[in-house]
Formats: C-alpha cells, structure tokens, sequence
C-alpha cells in the first residue's frame, strides 16, 4: 500500500470511529442491524436498516452513502433525513451479473467517504457483494472474501454468489447511471414481498405455536402471494412450474395447521414450505 493510500484508509477508520482490525473482527452494534461485518476500512456491511435509529446511528458512524442490493425499494427518505444518500444496485440470488458489478464498484469509488452495503437479511447478496466491491478496491483477498461469506452465513448453493469472488475479475463493462430506487422484475417484487410475509410470523412458527392475530395476516397474504406467483410469473420452463405449484400447496397445508392449531402440525408444515423455498432457490435464483 502506498502512503498515501494507507492515509486514506486511516482517515476512513478515524471517521468511523473505530479501531484499526483485521478482516473478520465484527464493529460495535447498530440498532436494528443485524450480521454487521467490517469488511474493509471504507465499506460495512449488514441487513436492511429498521429505523430511523438506524440510520441515525451509521450518520454517526461516518457513512455517507447506504449501498442496497435487495429488491424492496431503498428507505431513501428516511437516510435522506440524516444526511445520507442510497444507491440501490438490486441482484439476485443466482449470480452479480456484470452491470450490476461495475454500478456497485463505482457507487463505491464515488462515494465521496465509508458506505453500508445491505441486502434484506445481510447474510447472502449483501456480504458478497461487499466483498466484490472490496477486492476490485484492492483492499481484500480472494481468501478473506471468501471468509467474509462464510462468517456472514452465506448459504452454499447460492454458488454464484461465491465464484462472484472465487472467480474475481473486475468490472468488463463501464457503469450506469447510479439512482436511488430501481426497477425490479415482477418476481422480484414477489420475492420481497414473500420474504417480508415470512419474517413477520417465521419465530411463532417454527416453535410451533399458534399464530396470533399478526401472524395470522401474515400468514394469509404469504399464502396468497404464493398462489399468485403462477399468474405474475408465466414460465415455459416445467421444473419451475412444479416448484412454485410444490410451494404453494406447502403454504396451504401451513395455513390448514395454523387454523386448528396443533403445534406439532404446525411446526413440520412449516419446516416444508422452508425446504420447498431452499429447493426452488437452489435450482432457480
């Protein structure tokens, strides 16, 4: 590392308002976000900001511009309230295409300071992205990339997250106009939408106890999502029809379960549609 270089990345740190680590050490917490990693000196990474706490908090932090990879659109004017600006740069499961590539590594390059880099959860898109980000930056291995996701919890058939940084190459492609919310595909907007449902009745149900009245509605508009799915998403390709007729009728048999409100029944039905979702995202996202 050049002087100058290592003066920048100093700076960063001091304006982050922590110590200087290696790779790996998790930085102090944020209020609602979770799985926070310190991947570089000047790029953070974690699971979508909860409340206007949050944001606060990564103002304070340094952070001058919220990085989002997730297909729900960006609370941009919640950040905007605390001096913050989003570029929402949305991937898939399934692989970081390469305009998406170039727009991330230049949100970086452009930022004007330290950024927070998030998908929904902070454990598969978001890690990985931020570790492509860091290695372009040159300030991270292929081998602590790769530790990033492990430590973030990167699931292992979402392989095209991982060779994002087993096959490192540098963008191929020149970046595009960086905006604050973007245009998601209708599955997309779906799977955010089905995501969001199970989040809000996923800890009720997999301890198998009955739903109370939020959960229940959660639990209503997840089954119906899925019976949409079909009609949103047109497909020729038969397996996915399959997948998404196999997740559907999981859900219905959930929504069965939680009516009569046996625990047991309640427990592996849920436990079903979770593996349904793994198996449809193992072979399609």
């Amino acid at each position: 590392m050049s002087l100058h270089r290592f003066f920048v990345a100093l700076s960063c740190l001091i304006g982050l308002g922590i110590s200087l680590q290696v790779h790996g050490e998790d930085p102090a917490p944020v209020p609602g976000i979770q799985n926070l990693k310190q991947v570089t000196p000047t790029i953070l990474c974690g699971s979508q900001p909860e409340s206007p706490a949050s944001f606060e908090a990564l103002a304070r932090r340094g952070i001058k511009v919220i990085i989002s990879v997730d297909g729900a659109q960006p609370l941009f004017e919640e950040a905007h309230k605390h001096g913050l600006r989003y570029v929402h740069v949305p991937i898939g499961y399934g692989k970081i295409g390469p305009q998406q590539r170039a727009d991330l590594v230049e949100a970086v390059k452009t930022a004007g300071g330290p950024v927070f880099m998030h998908c929904h959860h902070g454990k598969h898109r978001g890690p990985a992205a931020a570790g492509y980000c860091g290695m372009a930056a040159g300030d991270l291995t292929r081998d602590q990339g790769l530790q990033l996701l492990s430590e973030a919890g990167t699931r292992k058939d979402y392989t095209g997250l991982w060779e994002a940084i087993q096959k490192f190459e540098p963008p191929q492609v020149p970046a595009g106009k960086l905006v604050e919310v973007a245009a998601v595909e209708p599955i997309v907007a779906s799977m955010v939408r089905i995501e969001n449902h199970w989040s809000g009745l996923e800890k009720s149900l997999q301890a198998g106890e009955a739903p109370n009245a939020d959960a229940r509605r959660e639990l209503l508009l997840l089954a119906e999502e899925f019976r949409e799915l079909p009609r949103r998403h047109v497909t020729q390709d038969e397996d996915l029809k399959k997948q998404m007729q196999q997740a559907q009728e999981a859900t219905e048999s959930l929504l069965k379960a939680a009516e009569s409100g046996a625990a047991a029944e309640i427990k592996t039905a849920a436990s079903r549609v979770l593996q349904r979702c793994a198996d449809c995202h193992a072979s399609h996202r």
